[in-house]
């Protein structure tokens, strides 16, 4: 059932790393989540891990989702030296109906290959700083929206196929603290080879 639809379901995970092991999404039906997250996750890291979700090219479908919160706080979280493959979302991060954002997400030389729809999608966060990933999505890269403190995307190489590479709404940026999109390689085509808006900012 969707309730019962994980590998691991934290719940107030802080202080924990899950490193050098491979996750991977066996149902011969539609559940294919890996993991849920739910409330206050200090210093949760992923590092150097192998996460295989099911096939589902260009779909949403939320059942499928690698990485999956809809209530999670963090001031620091780090997701490096991973490789996704398959699933719909490899991340997916809405945080918008907390009283206090999570503070920092870092992406670190990580790789993904086939996810169906989007690489990353997080909903309101203080600051993202992504660098040295490649990315390839059926949908859309990386979608971040309301962001107040740190934007960061440098050395990334962002496939997709038929929407953006990059998708940032609601940056409550300064000129004191400018986001920083810099060094990056985007690819979106859709399948009759046409470009589309490789970045979106709005």
């Amino acid at each position: 059932s969707d309730d019962d639809n994980y590998l691991f379901d934290l719940h107030g995970a802080s202080n924990l790393t899950f490193q050098n092991l491979t996750f991977k999404a066996t149902s011969p039906t539609i559940y294919g989540k890996l993991f849920t997250i739910t409330g206050q996750a200090d210093s949760l890291n992923f590092f150097a891990n192998n996460f295989i979700g099911l096939l589902d090219e260009g779909s949403s479908n939320a059942r499928r989702i690698l990485i999956y919160s809809g209530d999670l706080y963090f001031t620091d979280m780090k997701i490096n030296n991973n490789q996704f493959n398959y699933g719909t979302y490899a991340i997916y991060f809405n945080t918008g109906n907390l009283a206090y954002y999570p503070q920092l997400l870092t992406l670190n030389n990580n790789y993904s290959e086939n996810n169906g729809y989007y690489f990353l999608s997080v909903n309101s966060l203080h600051g993202i700083y992504a660098a040295n990933n490649r990315f390839r999505s059926g949908a859309y890269g990386i979608r971040v929206n309301d962001i107040d403190s740190l934007l960061h995307i440098e050395n990334n190489i962002i496939e997709t196929n038929r929407q953006s590479a990059l998708q940032v709404s609601y940056a409550q940026l300064s000129g004191d603290n400018p986001g920083q999109i810099f060094n990056n390689i985007f690819f979106s085509t859709d399948e009759n080879g046409l470009q589309n808006d490789m970045i979106r900012l709005f």
